[in-house]
């Protein structure tokens, strides 16, 4: 995590302005990402991860701020561009792979038009030009027959051809960093699998940054450089991949790993009690200080530190590294 960065994150704060003062979702959030490399954002719904890439692409609702912080893309302050220096960079510098596809395409237009319009907006190419990338892009993605999918509409296509139009959406003007929002989660594991290989395949023959989404560790092992665990809009751990599932720090990585079912016990999957806090609920300290065996009365009171405990290996945690302090 020290090569030159992509995309840098420093300190960003998101928030909901409220009659007693702003309430944070997501706060202080550090990371960077190298060019070609994957980082894996981790955590339970309701833990700030999709709300995270919103911010990143400047697409948060109107009810939210951006209230502290940077997002530095190739040298190029994000934060401070104006709506339409900010529509420039959008699908160039960087594009989203969003979660849903049948609620991304636009039901009335073709996946034609959408790739074809993606990409005029950014490149000066006539439209039988634009429309033989388009092709180009669809055979990309692996969609057989592009030149007649390409008049299709997003309800004539299966779920895994949606994805896949989404990815070359999301690839047609060759950005630095790519982020994917959750795309494998509405998919059969056959299906999840494909899309998987073809996004390594894609990141290597492009060179983009990956910024993956997702709450499946099972993912996270497949494809990550880095990890970062995120809940309740804080940063517990950040690691690099191998790190985290060989020597994982904090209690709610711990708790996140206790719940992978390894197909070979019987015994009932362990659980993380409760549910991630509502935002104007967060407990005064560690934000996981509710659910965690191991809180204690500091736990509870005072908030701990993002603290680097060797090679890059950074912990939020009173009590790590956890194999020394652990009952």
């Amino acid at each position: 995590m020290n090569e030159k960065a992509a995309l840098a994150v420093r300190g960003l704060t998101i928030s909901i302005p409220t009659a007693r003062g702003p309430l944070h979702l997501v706060e202080k959030l550090d990371f960077s990402i190298a060019p070609g490399k994957t980082l894996c954002i981790v955590g339970e719904s309701g833990s700030g991860k999709s709300i995270t890439a919103l911010a990143l692409m400047r697409l948060l609702h109107n009810a939210l701020d951006i209230t502290a912080g940077t997002v530095d893309l190739n040298g190029t302050e994000l934060l401070g561009l104006s709506n339409k220096e900010m529509r420039k960079v959008r699908g160039a510098g960087m594009s989203m792979i969003f979660q849903e596809p049948m609620t991304s395409l636009n039901p009335a237009y073709t996946v034609g038009n959408q790739i074809v319009e993606a990409i005029t907006t950014h490149r000066s190419l006539s439209a039988e030009a634009a429309r033989t990338e388009a092709v180009r892009l669809l055979r990309e993605v692996n969609i057989p027959a592009p030149e007649q999918r390409l008049d299709a509409y997003p309800h004539q296509l299966s779920g895994g051809m949606r994805q896949r139009v989404m990815i070359a959406l999301a690839l047609a003007n060759n950005p630095s960093v790519l982020i994917a929002d959750e795309p494998t989660t509405a998919l059969d594991v056959t299906v999840q699998a494909q899309i998987l290989e073809l996004m390594r395949n894609l990141r290597s023959r492009y060179g983009a940054s990956v910024i993956f989404i997702t709450h499946d560790l099972g993912v996270v092992r497949e494809i990550a450089d880095d990890v970062l665990v995120l809940y309740a809009g804080r940063v517990m751990e950040y690691a690099r991949a191998q790190d985290i599932f060989e020597n994982p720090q904090h209690p709610y990585t711990l708790g996140l790993f206790a719940a992978l079912p390894n197909g070979r016990s019987r015994e009932p999957l362990t659980v993380i009690p409760g549910l991630v806090p509502m935002v104007g609920q967060f407990p005064k300290g560690c934000r996981f200080s509710t659910r965690c065996a191991l809180a204690t009365e500091k736990c509870r009171m005072e908030q701990p530190l993002l603290e680097d405990f060797g090679k890059g290996h950074r912990v939020a945690c009173w009590y790590a590294p956890i194999e020394s302090t652990r009952p």
